[in-house]
């Protein structure tokens, strides 16, 4: 089995799409992009026509960045849908599993946030039942996998932090009682082997229990580039 060699992009949180070129910065035929892609569909859409022309394939899930309005969230997940089905060579990971030459990429949100001050009450309600489905979703696809014969590795692209670890400092408002890393107890063949992840201003590429965590943002950095890894 051949290498998987993949871009990885987040956070670049885009406020328009004049000015945004990707020319001369792939360095590899696909790109992961986890969260923080702008928070407006015409600039979503926009974004990702223009990256599917630079890229063979584009993996794309969103992260909580995208979501201004809570409570809507839903709406916003089916309108990222259909800008999603526009392109052919891109994949809206959302309930969605893509295997590539052995490596199976499982998308979700996520919905984890370390300051959530400037949410009401209904808002953080609705954002722990959103990182609930997509824990459980996560874990009955990772068990799932387990056994799938042409998913030799697995890859899980959230579009927010895994676990508070990964931020290497205290959250001021930490309410969440699971995060989406325990759902790797279902990985009981250790098949994940790399988790990308957007929703935090903070680089990481480490390693805890033989798996990598990965994350790439842009913080509005000029130059930025992906990060190229091979699976």
């Amino acid at each position: 089995m051949n290498n998987v060699a993949i871009d990885i992009i987040s956070g670049l949180n885009l406020e328009t799409i004049e000015g945004f070129d990707w020319t001369g910065k792939p360095t590899s035929l696909f790109c992961v992009i986890a969260g923080g892609l702008s928070k407006n569909v015409e600039v979503i859409d926009g974004a990702l026509e223009h990256l599917s022309k630079h890229y063979r394939g584009v993996l794309y899930i969103d992260g909580i960045d995208e979501h201004h309005e809570i409570i809507l969230a839903p709406m916003m997940v089916l309108e990222i849908k259909k800008i999603c089905e526009k392109y052919t060579n891109v994949v809206y990971l959302h309930n969605h599993v893509i295997v590539l030459n052995g490596v199976a990429f499982v998308g979700c949100n996520g919905w984890w946030k370390d300051d959530k001050s400037e949410y009401d009450l209904q808002q953080r309600e609705a954002l722990d039942i959103y990182r609930v489905e997509d824990i459980a979703y996560l874990t009955n696809t990772l068990r799932n996998l387990q056994l799938h014969k042409d998913a030799k590795k697995v890859v899980v692209v959230s579009g927010s932090v895994p676990a508070e670890e990964l931020l290497y400092k205290r959250a001021e408002d930490i309410t969440e009682k699971v995060d989406p890393l325990l759902s790797l107890v279902a990985d009981t063949e250790r098949k994940v082997c790399t988790w990308i992840f957007g929703g935090s201003n903070i680089s990481v590429d480490t390693s805890h229990d033989n798996r990598r965590f990965i994350n790439n943002p842009c913080n509005n950095y000029q130059p930025y580039w992906p990060k190229r890894i091979e699976l």
